[in-house]
């Protein structure tokens, strides 16, 4: 009963885009979440043994999962989100290779958005903030991106091929491929 208190407290400043209704979790997807957070944290101390690396990568995929969340539920990115995330990249910052990841990371996306369309501003602005916290550290560093572009076709063929105006969140493919990133 504690821990739901807790949990309630954190998740009641949290609220939709664009509208007053506050975020409302059942008690399966407090568990789930909870699971999912005591996983990333093994993965983190298996990968980092830096504490500040692991404090940033765990904010970091706070900030991802609730970015995945609101994308997938209202087809909207906060721009608060960029804005967080940027802040968290400030811990322990390589200035270089994150100004090199602000422009590479959402370059294959752009010119998609840009010969295509169909791509938001908001998932752009997502790759954008995320290249700056990631940092560029060689064309390996762009892989889990493709992964999570194909990811996200194989996922949603069947309505792709269906329906050309088609809405899709991208943020939850997004986030994998920007977590799978951050781990390289």
């Amino acid at each position: 009963m504690f821990n739901n208190k807790i949990i309630d407290f954190f998740i009641s400043f949290i609220y939709y885009p664009r509208s007053n209704e506050k975020i409302k979790l059942n008690k399966k997807n407090i568990v789930l979440l909870f699971m999912i957070e005591i996983l990333l944290y093994f993965f983190l101390k298996l990968r980092f043994y830096e504490n500040i690396s692991i404090i940033k990568g765990f904010l970091y995929f706070q900030v991802l999962i609730y970015t995945s969340y609101i994308d997938y539920k209202v087809y909207l990115i906060p721009n608060k989100i960029h804005i967080i995330i940027i802040f968290i990249s400030i811990i322990d910052i390589n200035l270089l290779s994150s100004i090199k990841g602000l422009f590479l990371f959402p370059l294959p996306y752009y010119l998609i958005a840009f010969i295509f369309g169909g791509i938001g501003g908001g998932d752009i602005k997502l790759l954008a903030s995320s290249g700056f916290l990631i940092g560029y550290k060689g064309y390996y560093t762009l892989l889990p991106f493709f992964i999570s572009f194909i990811l996200e076709i194989v996922i949603n063929y069947n309505k792709l091929r269906n329906c050309k105006n088609l809405k899709i969140a991208l943020a939850p493919y997004l986030s994998v491929g920007c977590f799978l990133a951050y781990f390289i």
